[in-house]
């Protein structure tokens, strides 16, 4: 055990002289210098140095390979003496002692030993077998070192391609490298969201090639969805998931069959996404990003539950091929918008309605949404002498529902409680009702020749006279034979009956004001109703109707 741990100590001192460019002193040995400094290192002049390098054999006739030319040094020229000389150098690589010299400008190496070494792939290969696959340190001190031997002989004009040993040293680095990762992935962490996901950071910034480290990203982004309890918590998440695979959000245009690799994705997603092929890991990409995103709409909508129609819309916009995520956050949106029906404005019940129509296909469901509505404004809303709003709901019974037959009996309960309504009177007409006898018929032949024949029955004569001198009671009848008070003001009301009401009631209804003046008299209570619209400036008479006295109502004005 000393042993190798001695041995890996020495290892890595010799791989920082290579790395840094300085020199150290081997164990009973001259400093090992790197090539590239030779030329700027007088103080080594007159001593022994050791140098690796790759290297050219120089043969001159009747000498033999009597010189060697360094690759990152080809200035210093290594004089061999005859008893070193090699007869058939297939190496590459060697290792040269020697003492540096300088002569007449000139600076050379005279060589006391030479070892000829196997090429930088081959010392790679067979330091790394030397060591298991849990001895990370050793492996990745090799990588290291293969780095730097890529580095050191990389063409200094980038137009040139690197040398084959170079670019395999590289791969194999790599590799070994990937064999690193994935041992240090299985190895047991405090937190094992951040130690995958900093493991595949680490393999993107290495240049590790993929599907490596998107695998550790899937194993640990899927830890990190599954342990969220928060939307704060899944947002960062997205954030994160963006930036690590940024096309991961954009649909695929032909996605493949991943019913494959479901099951094993979900058991080792790691090993899952390696083995898929490349179209099946952009998909799965893609519903890594989509799995993050529908979990965060959903916890929002467990968290904001009042929101459920607008996150369907951001749903519909960032998930468009899982169309049922938005379409169940809408449906359960208009379903709770639907239980308080009796509260939305008109406007917002034609939003809802139409929701369901064009978006989730439901045109049954936008007319009991309407039917609601409507209901609860003619049973809940409607106060019992309010005329006009009954007539407004007559008109969007038949628009929204076409219920003729509901709306015809709002246009007759308006007409009991205003008989001389002429915006009730021309909705009647419209729908091609005639009056027969005070009552609305639906229009025949039959019921427009009995009114003719009424019609011409009458004369002037039968109409009532105007008296001179009126009572209030009777300056209502009066005045509307006449056509004075639809549409007259406040002041004009109170100079046509001479009196002021004897109570005001106010009425808010479809966004408009209705003031009812009410005159109690000794045989008949008067009841006047103004309306103000948005936009006017005055109240104007709508409606005006008498009714008996009941015994009940106060007494009259003195």
């Amino acid at each position: 055990m000393r042993t190798r741990r001695h041995s890996r100590v020495i290892f890595f001192v010799i791989l920082v002289a290579f790395q840094t460019g300085s020199y150290v002193f081997a164990q009973g040995g001259p400093p090992i210098v790197e090539p590239e400094t030779l030329l700027k290192r007088s103080e080594l002049i007159g001593k022994e140095i050791e140098v690796d390098d790759r290297a050219r054999f120089q043969f001159h006739p009747n000498v033999g390979y009597d010189q060697v030319y360094l690759k990152r040094a080809p200035e210093v020229v290594c004089e061999i003496p005859s008893s070193l000389r090699p007869r058939q150098p297939s190496a590459q690589v060697i290792k040269v002692r020697g003492i540096l010299r300088r002569e007449n400008g000139r600076m050379f190496i005279e060589v006391t030993s030479l070892d000829l070494l196997p090429s930088d792939l081959d010392r790679f290969n067979r330091g790394v077998a030397l060591s298991t696959k849990t001895d990370i340190d050793t492996r990745m001190g090799w990588v290291r070192w293969a780095e730097s031997r890529v580095k050191a002989f990389q063409p200094k004009d980038a137009r040139r391609e690197a040398e084959s040993v170079d670019v395999a040293l590289s791969a194999r680095a790599r590799e070994i490298e990937t064999e690193v990762i994935r041992t240090e992935s299985d190895r047991p962490a405090r937190d094992l969201v951040a130690h995958w996901l900093g493991l595949a950071e680490r393999a993107r910034s290495r240049g590790i090639p993929e599907p490596e480290p998107s695998a550790q990203a899937h194993r640990g982004f899927r830890e990190a969805i599954g342990a969220a309890r928060t939307a704060a918590e899944l947002n960062g998440i997205r954030t994160k998931v963006e930036a690590f695979f940024p096309n991961g959000k954009n649909p695929l245009t032909s996605s493949p069959d991943l019913s494959k690799w479901n099951a094993p994705y979900r058991n080792a997603p790691a090993d899952a996404y390696r083995q898929a092929p490349t179209n099946a890991r952009d998909a799965l990409d893609h519903r890594l990003w989509a799995d993050v995103i529908q979990a965060w709409i959903e916890q929002r909508a467990k968290d904001e539950p009042k929101s459920l129609i607008s996150l369907s819309e951001e749903a519909a916009r960032l998930l468009p091929d899982r169309p049922v995520l938005a379409s169940s956050l809408l449906e359960k949106g208009l379903g709770q918008a639907a239980s308080g029906v009796g509260a939305l404005r008109l406007s917002e019940i034609d939003l809802l309605a139409n929701l369901y129509r064009e978006k989730l296909k439901q045109p049954d469901k936008a007319r009991t949404l309407y039917q609601g509505w409507l209901d609860d404004q003619r049973l809940k809303r409607l106060s019992p002498r309010d005329a006009d709003g009954r007539l407004v709901l007559a008109e969007q019974y038949e628009s929204l529902l076409g219920d003729k037959e509901t709306a015809v009996g709002l246009l007759r309960a308006a007409w009991e409680i205003d008989p001389l309504s002429k915006e009730t009177t021309d909705a009647f007409r419209r729908r091609g009702f005639r009056k027969v006898n005070e009552e609305w018929v639906a229009g025949t032949a039959q019921s427009s020749a009995v009114e003719k024949k009424t019609s011409a029955t009458e004369s002037p004569q039968d109409k009532p006279a105007v008296a001179e001198e009126l009572t209030p009671a009777d300056r209502v009848p009066a005045a509307r034979e006449r056509g004075l008070l639809r549409g007259a003001s406040r002041e004009e009301v109170r100079i046509e009956l001479a009196s002021p009401p004897n109570r005001r009631n106010y009425v808010a209804s479809q966004g408009q004001l209705i003031e009812q003046w009410i005159y109690y008299q000794d045989k008949a209570t008067l009841y006047i109703s103004f309306r103000l619209k948005a936009g006017d400036t005055t109240p104007r008479v709508v409606s005006y109707y008498s009714l008996p006295r009941s015994p009940s109502d106060p007494p009259s004005a003195p």
